[in-house]
């Protein structure tokens, strides 16, 4: 592993694949780049490498064949299919696997969040963030940037509870 600091000020970590290639991983703080680095190292020592030729396949090439694969109920590929075509794909659709950063991604979440209520939102970010864990764990990819993601918080409905008196009426209703 390699640390340094670029002259725009942020930090770049480089480490050194079993096959002699470099991969890196840029942002403004050191201990980021860090644990980045640190990860890598660590899925390299369990043997897990990964393909940076496959690597470098556009979401959509990934997401055809991970549809493919993936065995889910029939609603479930529907919703699944729908947030591809109106949140992900447009987004992420024409992006190498191995050029989506963690950093990106949270910026697409808040995008989303400004027109979307927090269940889309929450929804499009799943679909992301299976596919990205399946390309981990092809080995495609050695980290998934859907990590350490901040979701909006959805609504929470106040519960509104009838009063003895409410209550008294309904019952009083339902005896006539």
């Amino acid at each position: 592993m390699y640390l340094r600091q670029l002259p725009s000020g942020k930090w770049q970590a480089t480490v050194r694949l079993p096959d002699g290639k470099k991969t890196t991983h840029t942002h403004e703080l050191k201990s980021v780049v860090r644990t980045w680095a640190e990860q890598v190292e660590e899925h390299l020592a369990r043997g897990e490498v990964f393909d940076l030729a496959a690597s470098s396949q556009t979401l959509s090439q990934w997401y055809t064949q991970w549809v493919q694969a993936r065995v889910v109920a029939p609603a479930t590929r529907q919703r699944n299919e729908s947030q591809w075509r109106v949140h992900v794909q447009p987004r992420w659709g024409d992006v190498p696997i191995n050029r989506i950063k963690r950093l990106q991604v949270q910026g697409w979440i808040r995008e989303l969040d400004q027109t979307l209520g927090a269940r889309s939102v929450e929804g499009a970010y799943h679909l992301l963030s299976s596919m990205m864990s399946a390309a981990v764990s092809e080995g495609l990819i050695p980290i998934s940037p859907c990590r350490e993601i901040s979701l909006p918080k959805s609504a929470t409905k106040r519960l509104r509870f009838f009063t003895k008196a409410e209550c008294a009426a309904i019952l009083a209703e339902l005896d006539e």
